[in-house]
């Protein structure tokens, strides 16, 4: 048996909604580690162990979700959504949590620049979860004008990641 994205992403919310600190999950090979409290993921395969670098320990922690509730936003998101609506800005918001990466490879340029052109299919950035390496559309074309994230932090659902604005395509 072998997990999938969604398998993950439900993991991941109910270790979130529970009152538990760890989750320690074991699959055939795969040995999955999550835990609230040092903020990091691990997956052990026999032979190898990867792990996410920790969350840096001043991020607020996430306001707890409702069931079922998919559209709710960090609160580091608000800011730039206020942005968004004032400018008329359209967010790219991640799909999924997950590390964020703003190049393909460590020391290869970024994808986009803050103020560099975009065009609606040209990938952004990638977000990181389990080793599933997710490129992130613009969906709109425009100039960048703000880079939302830090590269190599870790995201959250619907946090805003890059604001663009189309009318200067």
């Amino acid at each position: 048996m072998s997990l999938t994205q969604d398998d993950v992403k439900q993991i991941l919310r109910l270790l979130h909604e529970s009152d538990f600190q760890e989750i320690d999950l074991k699959i055939g090979d795969l040995h999955l580690i999550v835990s609230k409290e040092r903020g990091g993921v691990a997956a052990r395969e026999p032979g190898r162990e990867t792990a996410a670098p920790p969350a840096p320990a001043s991020q607020p922690a996430p306001e707890a979700l409702e069931p079922g509730d998919t559209d709710q936003k960090p609160p580091q998101s608000d800011e730039a959504l206020d942005l968004a609506s004032q400018n008329g800005y359209i967010p790219v918001l991640a799909p999924t949590l997950g590390i964020f990466y703003r190049a393909p490879k460590p020391g290869a340029p970024a994808f986009v620049q803050e103020g560099g052109p975009v065009q609606e299919t040209d990938t952004v950035c990638i977000i990181e979860v389990m080793k599933l390496f997710n490129h992130i559309k613009a969906g709109a074309s425009g100039r960048v004008v703000k880079v939302c994230a830090e590269n190599g932090a870790m995201v959250e659902h619907n946090q805003v990641l890059f604001l663009i604005d189309p009318a200067q395509a």
